[in-house]
């Protein structure tokens, strides 16, 4: 897929020239052996200790095909292995006429877990961020209306672009019905784009979410999505869809998000078959 990648920050392939990036690759072994390793993969092992160190950091230009192969001494062929191996890991991105970039880490997120998006970013080291792009109330869908439990709108709809340092990660739509605002106005933008939703419902009605039933498939991106979360119009997405319940089990959040796939991963603990489960 080709899609566009952040300007970089640093351009690293000028820092090759010299090969102090990277140097020429092991061909023998005392005895006049041949390198068990092959060369493409002593390529690949050295550029992802340069990523997974920090040298190479997120955004940064891979030197090109040419300079690779002028510092490391090997042909393009095993300089494209090299790099089509990084690129199927997930650690480089590869875009026509621009060049070989690094890619951001994804973030992972146990699909078993429930907790409001500042705290999982904070968590896992990531430094969150959001942008309010709507705070209002309206008549729900008579769908999101039903599984709130409620007959008499209006509810509150919060619509937010999620990022991880500084990079949009997701679009996020809820539904909250009005008794989690307490009597008082909507949640202001200030508000949102300062704290955590989830801190907010509990200071108002103590309703913070405590437990969920959440289902994850995956869409790709309209032009809308795609304008927002910066990636190309058809380009992969993870829909989350989840209804969340307070400790009472009242409740009070309809929530959809759209999470980029290339930034975003559930990862499913799974334990041995159970007597239950085992078949007959």
């Amino acid at each position: 897929m080709t899609s566009s990648a952040p300007e970089p920050e640093r351009d690293r392939a000028a820092a090759g020239h010299d090969g102090a990036l990277l140097g020429p690759v092991g061909r023998s072994i005392p005895g006049g052996g041949v390198a068990p390793t092959p060369l493409w993969f002593q390529i690949k092992e050295r550029l992802r200790r340069l990523i997974a160190g920090g040298t190479l950091a997120a955004g940064d230009r891979l030197p090109t095909e040419h300079e690779l192969m002028a510092m490391s001494g090997v042909s393009r062929t095993t300089v494209r292995a090299a790099l089509q191996a990084l690129e199927h890991e997930g650690l480089v991105e590869r875009v026509r006429g621009r060049g070989t970039f690094v890619r951001a880490t994804p973030v992972h997120q146990p699909a078993g877990q429930l907790a409001g998006f500042h705290e999982d970013m904070i968590r896992r080291g990531h430094a969150p961020s959001t942008r309010t792009l709507t705070s209002r109330l309206e008549a729900p869908p008579s769908e999101i209306a039903s599984r709130l439990g409620l007959s008499d709108p209006p509810v509150l709809l919060v619509e937010r672009l999620l990022l991880a340092d500084g990079a949009p990660i997701a679009f996020q739509r809820s539904y909250i019905p009005q008794w989690v605002l307490g009597g008082a106005g909507v949640f202001t933008v200030q508000e949102l784009d300062g704290a955590s939703l989830y801190d907010l419902m509990d200071q108002r009605t103590s309703s913070r979410p405590y437990a969920a039933e959440q289902v994850i498939e995956a869409t790709v991106a309209s032009d809308g999505f795609a304008s927002l979360l910066d990636v190309a119009t058809g380009a992969p997405l993870l829909r989350a869809e989840r209804l969340s319940l307070d400790r009472f089990g009242s409740p009070v959040e309809v929530v959809t998000i759209h999470y980029r796939a290339d930034r975003y991963r559930f990862v499913v603990g799974l334990g041995p078959l159970t007597a239950e489960g085992a078949r007959a």
